[in-house]
């Protein structure tokens, strides 16, 4: 992959995260109310989803990466033919 594009692994649990946190804000009248495991119960049990997300995604690109590159020293690239047709 690309360095300048931005990983999956990356933006989706950001987003996630960021999403969690505008409900946890939207949430605080539980918290008030004195429901406080509900309040962090909630939120606990989103972090650990977006962390578990995260985790599977970053393994997925690392498996990709690794098959790329056996397939690519295996097989070659279109540019190793191209330098021994001009020989």
């Amino acid at each position: 992959m690309n360095n300048s594009k931005f990983k999956l692994s990356i933006v989706l649990p950001l987003c996630l995260l960021i999403y969690l946190a505008v409900l946890a804000y939207l949430g605080f009248d539980t918290f008030k109310a004195g429901k406080f495991l509900k309040y962090f119960g909630i939120i606990a049990g989103g972090l650990i989803v977006i962390v578990l997300l995260h985790v599977v995604l970053r393994k997925k690109e690392k498996m990709r990466e690794k098959y790329r590159d056996s397939e690519t020293q295996q097989y070659g690239t279109y540019n190793d033919n191209d330098d021994e047709r001009k020989d």
